[in-house]
């Protein structure tokens, strides 16, 4: 916010005062006004009375009469000019003093033109908690920062083996662990194919605004194409707003640490990350703003509306998740970078039909670590535990693993133990060329859950799996990546389904992906 440093702060701001020389002027002419009746009462009278050849005593009694008239005028005159010059003779006898003489007040300029903003705008508009509302000639809602970037992707990719649990059914271009089939299987002979796909091409946007309270943003993104067959459908993929302190919209959980998810160029990435995409409410409060100490410490708390993903004895029963999960933990990060969640989730989810209700308490930890290293290399590693998990971890998703009834006969239901790791190390070969090696892992306690509950006719029921990639990514010019992934993944399913549909207990797929990514972006300030 700029202040006017036009003539207008330099005029005189007590409108029709004299000006300080005219106050020193009227001064110097009441002194001498006032010496001259000094000198006749103390040096002409007394000479006369000394003299008294031919002045008489009436008469320098008249005389004496008249000067103190002439003084008692000018005592008048001296007190009408005072009150008339007050403000400026008040100036003019403080210099020197310890009291301030009157200000101008200052005149706020609103910013009409973006030449006259001298805020950088490459950088953040805050005005931090605490700070002073601005002027209401220059309201924060005049300036918004606005962006957009844009990805256009063309994925080649070969499956040495298979992926996809469904006989006949087309390429599929996600790289999902839980889908591949177990040897022995009819799906398991689909191997050795090729696909293409534009389905990673995507749109963002955001908005911000500086206000007094810290910025207000708006993020969202799309997916541009959806599936390359049909009519692709058009999907918002993330839609939140963010201000100061608090987060709300459709995003990525507060479960889960974002510094985490790798950049590789598989669709899905490691199996074990918490990546569902909630409606949510979130918190993130520096803990230093509110207790003074300790620096870089954050309370995070959240509350999210994450269906539950419970397998049913039969068609008459209902999901009935009435209560959203609750996340709340600490976070620590830096400005190198570093960044490193503890949190705790707690989810109640019930189901009711054929006259009966069960419910299931689902809870969750997780330790998640990002951490740079040398030059721009990192390595970042996450680990989730607990139960009634299914919906959050990446790998058990739609599988129905949050919970299952004990048994064929007893719908009673029991909640699905969990857990998952995943690790990453991103290294900078140089500038423009980069790699990224993950691992993950992911284990469910489904040995319990009946063979005919699976989820997929004859491919069993999920037990652990094993993800791993790594890449190769060239970027000869900043808008433009090109890159090549290999990626292998191992599946296993529980002895009690292996055993029901006289297969193997496992299956596994080798990928190899080409990808060309360009990436266009701009942004632009708005002030009016």
């Amino acid at each position: 916010m700029a202040t006017n440093s036009s003539p207008i702060t330099k005029a005189n701001p007590w409108p029709g005062a004299t000006s300080s020389k005219s106050g020193v002027r009227s001064l110097a002419g009441r002194a001498s006004l006032r010496g001259g009746l000094l000198f006749l009462l103390i040096f002409l009278i007394p000479a006369m009375t000394a003299s008294g050849e031919n002045t008489s005593v009436a008469e320098i009694d008249s005389l004496r009469e008249a000067v103190q008239r002439l003084e008692a005028r000018v005592e008048q005159l001296e007190a009408e000019i005072a009150s008339k010059d007050e403000p400026n003779v008040a100036s003019i006898e403080t210099v020197g003093s310890s009291r301030e003489a009157p200000k101008a007040p200052e005149i706020q300029e609103s910013v009409s033109d973006p030449a006259a903003d001298t805020s950088d705008a490459s950088g953040s508009d805050v005005y931090g908690l605490g700070s002073q509302h601005p002027a209401p000639a220059n309201p924060f809602w005049k300036s918004v920062r606005v962006g957009f970037s844009t990805t256009v992707q063309l994925d080649t990719i070969h499956d040495f083996n298979s992926v996809g649990l469904t006989p006949g059914s087309g390429f599929e271009n996600w790289f999902v662990t839980a889908n591949i089939p177990v040897r022995g299987s009819a799906a398991a002979n689909r191997d050795n194919r090729t696909g293409l796909s534009i389905q990673q091409s995507h749109l963002d946007g955001w908005l911000q605004m500086p206000t007094p309270w810290g910025d207000f943003e708006v993020f969202t993104k799309f997916n541009l194409t959806g599936k390359i067959t049909g009519i692709a459908p058009f999907q918002v993929y993330q839609l939140y707003g963010r201000w100061g302190w608090l987060e709300a919209g459709l995003d990525y959980t507060l479960f889960l640490n974002r510094a985490t998810i790798p950049h590789t160029l598989d669709f899905e990435g490691p199996n074990a990350i918490p990546e569902n995409r909630p409606i949510q409410a979130r918190l993130k409060v520096p803990i230093h703003q509110l207790i003074g100490s300790p620096e870089n410490l954050y309370l995070l708390i959240g509350i999210e509306d994450e269906p539950g993903d419970i397998t049913l004895p039969d068609t008459q029963f209902n999901d009935l998740n009435r209560v959203p999960s609750v996340v709340g933990g600490l976070a620590y990060e830096n400005a190198r970078g570093t960044a490193i969640w503890l949190q705790g989730l707690y989810r109640h989810l019930e189901v009711s039909g054929n006259g009966m209700r069960e419910s299931v308490d689902g809870w969750g930890l997780t330790l998640q670590i990002y951490l740079p290293t040398t030059g721009k290399d990192s390595f970042a590693l996450g680990a989730v535990g607990g139960q009634a998990l299914g919906a959050y971890i990446d790998d058990l998703q739609g599988q129905g693993l949050d919970a299952a009834p004990i048994s064929v006969s007893n719908p009673s239901l029991r909640p699905v133990r969990a857990a998952s790791f995943w690790a990453v190390y991103t290294h900078f070969w140089r500038e423009a060329l980069r790699s990224t090696a993950t691992y993950g892992y992911t284990w469910a306690d489904t040995e319990f859950i009946d063979p005919s509950f699976q989820p997929v006719e004859d491919q069993g029921i999920y037990k652990r799996a094993h993800y791993v990639s790594a890449n190769l990514i060239w970027s000869p010019i900043p808008p433009l990546d090109i890159g090549v992934e290999y990626l292998f993944g191992n599946r296993q399913i529980t002895r009690g389904s292996a055993a029901s549909n006289n297969t193997s207990r496992s299956g596994l797929n080798n990928r190899l992906q080409f990808t060309l990514s360009w990436h266009l972006s701009g942004e632009s300030r708005l002030n009016w």
